[in-house]
C-alpha cells in the first residue's frame, strides 16, 4: 500500500479527568471525533469543567503518510475556570483563574501559527 489511509470515529461515554493540582475536573461530551481520510475532524466538540463552562474545539488534524501534521483548529470559551486550588493544592500554581478565549492554531508540524485572543476575567487572584 503506497497511499493507506485510516476512516472512523473515536466515541467517548461519560468521560472525564481531573487535574488535582489544578483542582480541575474536566468532562468530554459524548460528541464523536470523526477520522475521514487521515483527518481527525472536531466538529463542536466540547469539553466542560464541573461548572458546566466549557470549551468547544473546532476544525481538523490531517496526518500525511509522510508523517506530517497539518493543524487547522479553533478553540474557544466563555468565560470559564480553569484553576481553582490552593497552595496546598499545588504551591507553584495557585489561585483562581478565569478566562474567555478565542484561539486559532494553523500550520504543518514544523510551522504552527498560533493567533490566540485571551481575557483574563477581573475575578482572577
Amino acid at each position: 500500500m503506497d497511499n493507506p489511509f485510516v476512516n472512523g470515529f473515536i466515541q467517548f461515554d461519560e468521560t472525564s479527568a481531573g487535574i488535582k493540582a489544578l483542582n480541575n475536573q474536566l468532562t468530554i461530551d459524548n460528541s464523536p471525533i470523526t477520522i475521514n481520510r487521515n483527518s481527525i475532524l472536531f466538529d463542536s466538540f466540547e469539553i466542560s469543567n464541573s461548572k458546566n463552562q466549557s470549551a468547544v474545539i473546532d476544525g481538523s488534524i490531517n496526518l500525511g503518510n509522510d508523517l506530517s501534521i497539518e493543524n487547522d483548529l479553533k478553540i474557544k470559551t466563555e468565560m470559564m475556570e480553569l484553576i481553582n486550588s490552593s497552595q496546598e493544592d499545588n504551591d507553584l500554581l495557585f489561585g483562581l483563574l478565569l478566562a474567555k478565549a478565542d484561539i486559532s492554531l494553523k500550520g504543518d508540524n514544523q510551522n504552527v501559527q498560533i493567533i490566540s485572543s485571551v481575557e483574563i476575567d477581573r475575578k482572577t487572584d
